[in-house]
């Protein structure tokens, strides 16, 4: 199923905040009511959210790379890598596969679920 203009557009927004460290955009991007889903729990709300984005280390930079999107019927399915980029010298330290929901509402991010 395909991605429409928006979704693919937010999507590609809210996985370059994050990447980015950029919480500010982060949280603008997040509907009040948020939920995030990793293997440690469930995050809601937007304070939350931007916690759970805000992590990170001294030395490690996180980026959420996207092979591909695909439409879900209720949002996005990204399929790409989690990589952990050293500070100094820009070289990949770590790099798993990775596939992410996301659904949408309003112009805004509802649901971030990283699926199994």
């Amino acid at each position: 199923m395909s991605v429409g203009s928006e979704e693919e557009s937010l999507t590609r927004q809210v996985l370059a905040a994050i990447s980015d460290g950029d919480t500010a955009r982060f949280g603008e991007l997040v509907a009040d009511d948020v939920e995030i889903h990793t293997a440690r729990g469930v995050r809601t709300g937007r304070v939350e959210a931007i916690a759970w984005a805000a992590n990170k280390y001294d030395h490690l930079q996180r980026r959420l790379e996207i092979d591909e999107l695909e439409g879900s019927g209720e949002g996005v399915v990204v399929r790409g890598r989690s990589e952990y980029v050293w500070h100094e010298g820009g070289g990949v330290a770590d790099s798993s596969p990775v596939a992410i929901e996301l659904r949408f509402g309003g112009g805004k991010l509802q649901r971030f679920r990283f699926l199994d």
